[in-house]
């Protein structure tokens, strides 16, 4: 009886770890969901490019959310001490959204579909979220 509550236990356990594998890791990679990662060339296209118009969108958005007051104590103090996300929410975003498409890239070259190229599609958005995190 012991040996199957371990069992069961140990299975719980491993399921729980694996849920946990999906989306942004703590490195900075992002792990596709089992959808995502068996989606057609078709349908990882129209999720990169969807994904790459609401990166382009970001740098206003933190451009507007500096303007603001901060929300919480939290980004108050991110602000303040030069948190790597200085703070403001886009940026969170933005390295979310970016680490998603890097990934959904990666699974299209590996499927051979049509190839992207996702520095030089965001190379200003790129320099302008440099620009708010340096400032």
């Amino acid at each position: 009886m012991i040996d199957r509550t371990l069992v069961v236990w140990g299975l719980l356990g491993l399921t729980a770890c694996g849920s946990s594998l999906v989306g942004l890791q703590s490195d900075g990679t992002y792990i596709l969901e089992r959808g995502e990662r068996s989606s057609s060339c078709d349908a990882l296209q129209k999720n990169f490019t969807s994904r790459v118009e609401v990166l382009k969108a970001l740098p206003a958005k933190a451009r507007a959310e500096q303007e603001t007051a901060p929300a919480t104590a939290w980004s108050m103090f991110g602000r303040l001490l030069g948190a790597p996300n200085r703070g403001l929410a886009a940026i969170q975003e933005y390295d979310r959204e970016r680490a998603h498409a890097q990934a959904l890239q990666r699974n299209m070259h590996e499927k051979k579909c049509l190839a992207v190229d996702l520095d030089r599609e965001l190379a200003e958005t790129d320099a302008a979220m440099a620009a708010i995190r340096g400032g």
